[in-house]
């Protein structure tokens, strides 16, 4: 992976801007708000105009005009942005649109090459580089491929009920396992999810309940421990191997 030489900052007179490995301002140029540099030597800023648009290491404009928002580029080169029509899609490196569809809201590509959107119909799925949609099958709610290779969805089942579940890369489900709701999987390998039955867990890549406890309440994993809310109503927190690491208002 490429490491950027660049570093974005705040400026003594509140303005953004980037230094370089001495610390020095890289370039005169200031702005409204800055993000990192890609893999590609871009980086996404805000003009002090209010604009949105893409610098390169040199503190070049590469591209400023007709998006009123840019996401970070994905390792494929591409940007998802938002049109000033209100519609979203990608561009490329040179801010150029990377092919003609549009889409309600697209999600950056995962290292998978594959990114989530919402069609123009209100449904979601998924499509390649190309823009092509790559399964058959449409959800309710499509989220980014998680770096294991799944990704959570929301589908209608035959009742018409609303549920979750995870898939591959190929579009087929992981696991039998469904859910009412369900999150993207963390780098530790866990997911959080409400089960059938209302309570809330943590799965794993299996669909299976890690740690065989239930929550009312989660919150994912930060620093390796995660708040939750105990069956008893109590308050605490658990690590990422399922150990009770405190609970409140006991001791």
């Amino acid at each position: 992976m490429r490491k950027a030489r660049l570093k974005a900052v705040v400026l003594p007179n509140g303005n953004f801007g980037y230094v370089n490995e001495q610390g020095e301002q890289a370039f005169e140029h200031e702005f409204l708000g800055v993000r990192p540099f890609s893999n590609n030597g871009l980086a996404v800023v805000v003009f002090l105009d209010g604009g949105t648009g893409c610098i390169n290491e040199e503190g070049k404009v590469v591209c400023w005009a007709g998006f009123s928002w840019i996401e970070s580029f994905s390792d494929n080169g591409l940007a998802a942005v938002v049109f000033l029509n209100g519609n979203t899609g990608y561009i490329n490196e040179q801010g150029k649109k990377a092919f003609t569809a549009e889409f309600d809201w697209a999600h950056s590509f995962s290292n998978n090459g594959i990114a989530a959107v919402r069609f123009l119909n209100g449904k979601a799925g998924y499509i390649d580089k190309q823009g092509e949609k790559i399964f058959e099958t449409e959800f309710e709610r499509a989220c980014p491929f998680s770096n294991n290779g799944l990704a959570a969805v929301i589908f209608l089942n035959d009742n018409g009920q609303k549920l979750g579940c995870y898939i591959n890369g190929r579009g087929e489900k992981a696991s039998t396992a469904e859910f009412l709701e369900v999150e993207s999987f963390s780098d530790n390998g866990l997911a959080a999810v409400k089960l059938l039955n209302g309570n809330f867990a943590y799965i794993n890549e299996q669909g299976e309940n890690a740690f065989g406890a239930e929550f009312l309440e989660i919150e994912k994993f930060s620093d390796g421990m995660a708040t939750v809310k105990f069956l008893n109503g109590r308050q605490g927190s658990i690590s990422e191997q399922g150990e009770v690491l405190a609970v409140r208002g006991v001791f």
